[in-house]
């Protein structure tokens, strides 16, 4: 089988899964406190016990209960409360879920997918292939699509062939078809105007209630399809404001989980807590710049700011090493990472203020960035870009806020520029173009929606195509783009950190490193 037939047609059975389970726990390995995990999961099955509750602590609360919203603070809700056609494994690669099989025909232009039978939403009604209908023509509309609508350009039509197969066709190749079968979370139909505050899911936890800004109860699904799973019957999601009132549960006995626990606090906990760091290059820091306002509207200031940049200092001082300096988002394992983009803007204040003299500012000029109280390395970022702005002639303002305040305007895009963060440049590449402003079209970033032609069209040009000559020219022309008009500049991948109890076993996470309890067990 070449490269390129690798995911073409995929089955597997119940006996090989477990098969394949087993090999992946003998070859994990386990580290306990006193050091952070390196593996991408902690598993110790054989210790695991049923029952009893988990509480979990996180920074920030849902924005909703609607899985097709992917911003990170909905990542508890994402792969508990309901499950995807396929699973995505670390490696990034499809593996069966509610599709148990699947065909890609010779021409790429149709995908047959055949559904686990036996599965019922926590309503109680099973889930047939109208359902995933359903779900495919939601995503396929802007307003109700959220983060997967741009998964959805190529697709023609999506047809029920019976009650338990789907079929799929495309006007044109996509070749991120399985990044997309992995995000997309099959919803109850009936519930789709009810996810502001209802969860209508299939998954291995439902929700028991939500008392926004607090808590939120997840119960075991006793139907769930997995007779295995999950193995705890209740978890409650602690929602705390800030990352010391996570940290301070955790160490007063609390948590059993902290979600999202601060770089600068790892080595101390590590003493005390099993530390986990999530999916390598899931996510990764940036500057966004709006080309909408002046004087972002100009290339040269924008690319000034990307030589201002102290990315080593910020990774150091802020991130405590858990992270690495970029100037390209791509990881080097990826299609899309050009050696030449990660040399493109070093730390350079003399050639930021030559840029700034060419584009007319010579004198610099004055911005504000807006930060969110619940990420405060943002803050620290925009303090550190802050001063060394001063010493070129820029004044830097910095507007804290809550991040209810923030969310909106990173996501609509009504920001002079903004320090955030943003995934999937772990998936096939073109996946970046999930976060609004990183978009091919309806980019919230630029005028009219309508980022530069040649990113647009490299980006569209590698998600038509299998092949992966083809693919590497096309991913050039949209990162040389990417990386020359520079509207939004790389800074760090962003390492995610979680700290269990030693009385945790079985803990997973996805590819962009939303937490999965339903293999946790907590012992004694």
């Amino acid at each position: 089988m070449t490269g390129r037939d690798t995911f073409r047609s995929y089955s597997l059975t119940r006996r090989s899964l477990l098969g394949k389970a087993g090999v992946a726990l003998a070859g994990a390995g386990v580290l306990g406190a006193g050091a952070p995990a390196t593996v991408q999961s902690v598993f110790a099955a054989a210790l695991q016990q049923d029952g009893g509750t988990l509480t979990v602590g996180t920074v920030g609360d849902f924005l909703n209960l609607d899985p097709f919203v992917l911003t990170f603070v909905n990542y508890p809700v994402m792969e508990n409360i309901y499950d995807q056609l396929v699973r995505l494994d670390q490696e990034t690669n499809p593996q069966p879920w509610l599709a148990e099989s699947w065909a890609l025909s010779d021409d790429f232009l149709t995908l047959t997918l055949n559904l686990r039978k036996g599965v019922t939403f926590h309503s109680g009604r099973e889930l047939v292939a109208a359902d995933v209908v359903a779900n495919f023509e939601r995503a396929r509309v802007q307003e109700t699509g959220g983060n997967l609508y741009a998964n959805m350009a190529a697709i023609s039509t999506v047809t029920a062939i019976d009650s338990s197969t789907v079929e799929i066709k495309f006007t044109q190749p996509a070749a991120y078809i399985y990044s997309a079968l992995g995000l997309i979370s099959i919803i109850e139909p009936e519930k789709f105007e009810n996810l502001a505050s209802e969860a209508a899911g299939t998954g291995a936890f439902s929700v028991k209630e939500w008392i926004p800004g607090d808590h939120a109860t997840f119960i075991k699904n006793a139907a769930y399809w997995d007779t295995d799973r999950p193995l705890v019957d209740e978890i409650t999601i602690q929602i705390y404001g800030d990352e010391g009132s996570l940290v301070s549960a955790l160490e007063g006995g609390i948590l059993d989980i902290a979600v999202g626990i601060p770089a600068r606090e790892m080595d101390r906990l590590a003493q005390s807590f099993t530390i986990v760091k999530g999916q390598p290059g899931a996510r990764f820091y940036y500057l966004g710049m709006s080309p909408k306002l002046a004087p972002f509207d100009n290339k040269l200031v924008r690319q000034a700011m990307a030589h201002a940049i102290d990315r080593q200092t910020l990774v150091d001082n802020v991130l405590f090493g858990a992270g690495i300096p970029i100037a390209t988002p791509f990881p080097e394992s990826s299609p899309a990472y050009f050696p030449e983009h990660a040399e493109m803007y070093p730390y350079d204040l003399d050639k930021a203020k030559e840029l700034l003299t060419q584009a007319g500012f010579a004198d610099g000029f004055t911005f504000t960035i807006p930060t969110p109280s619940g990420f405060p390395e943002i803050g620290q970022f925009a303090q550190i870009f802050q001063a060394d702005l001063a010493t070129i002639g820029c004044t830097l303002n910095i507007e804290p806020m809550d991040n209810a305040q923030w969310y909106p305007i990173l996501r609509e895009g009504t920001y002079e520029a903004i320090f955030s963060f943003a995934g999937g440049p772990q998936l096939y590449p073109t996946r970046i173009a999930l976060s609004a402003n990183f978009a091919a079209v309806d980019n919230t970033a630029w005028p009219e929606g309508n980022p530069p032609a040649a990113y647009a069209e490299g980006l569209q040009a590698a998600d038509a195509t299998f092949d992966p000559e083809q693919q590497k020219v096309a991913l050039k022309q949209m990162t040389d783009s990417f990386m020359d008009e520079a509207w939004n500049v790389a800074v760090s991948f962003k390492s995610d950190l979680f700290a269990l109890t030693n009385q945790i076993t079985g803990f997973d996470f996805g590819v962009y490193s939303q937490p999965r309890f339903d293999n946790v067990s907590k012992n004694g």
